[in-house]
């Protein structure tokens, strides 16, 4: 079994250029198992629901690949095995639309600002292949630092998303796990930021699993 990770932009719109790359990589890959960034249980439910929690390129790709798509996001142990019920992630989101502001220590505003300065030049195209270069993903991984200045009010915040991490992390490789010996090949779709953590975690957990990035592979011809 081989894996290959492929990182998005979470922001962009879902008919964009790097959704046309992303589902023409897809079409020439042929993966046996496409892994998204949505929970198991919300791979099959109306994408209308699921729009305020989730990319719309993942909403996508459950659509188009329905017969390989599997989830392993993971959104609070309160809803393991239910439906998301409305406004669950509401005081998440508002949280993270204020990060940046005055209310951060200064050391931490300027890590946002240095963080979004540094990534930009690899989002801005919307192209796939540049924003999976092994130097933007090292950038986007850097993320999870950020949480290092999200107190007072933030605090519930960073610790929903650091344990979310690490729930991602368990999920993808459990499911690895639970292929490594068949034949064939795993996609694992994910924002970007997660590529660095998710490729160590297989990597230490799966040592003779082949765990590849896009941006470490040849692009191949996609037609769009």
């Amino acid at each position: 079994m081989q894996v290959l990770l492929i990182g998005t932009n979470h922001m962009q719109q879902a008919d964009s250029l790097m959704y046309r790359q992303l589902r023409g990589v897809l079409q020439q890959l042929q993966p046996d198992h496409l892994l998204l960034e949505m929970r198991q249980e919300d791979i099959q439910h109306d994408p209308a629901m699921l729009a305020p929690f989730y990319g719309p390129e993942m909403i996508l790709l459950a659509q188009q690949f329905r017969n390989i798509a599997h989830g392993f996001d993971w959104l609070g142990d309160a809803i393991v095995g239910k439906a998301i019920p409305p406004g669950h992630m509401d005081e998440q989101q508002a949280l993270s639309a204020d990060l940046g502001g005055d209310d951060l220590a200064p050391a931490g505003r300027e890590f946002y600002s240095a963080f979004n300065a540094e990534l930009e030049p690899f989002l801005r195209d919307d192209d796939l292949f540049i924003m999976n270069q092994p130097n933007a993903v090292a950038v986007a991984g850097r993320w999870i630092n950020f949480y290092n200045w999200c107190t007072g009010r933030f605090a519930p915040l960073a610790a929903f998303y650091r344990k979310r991490v690490l729930r991602i992390d368990a999920n993808i490789a459990d499911f690895v796990q639970g292929k490594v010996h068949q034949p064939g090949s795993i996609c694992v779709v994910i924002g970007l930021s997660h590529l660095p953590r998710v490729k160590a975690a297989l990597q230490q957990r799966l040592p003779g699993v082949q765990t590849r990035l896009l941006g470490e592979v040849a692009p191949p011809s996609v037609v769009l």
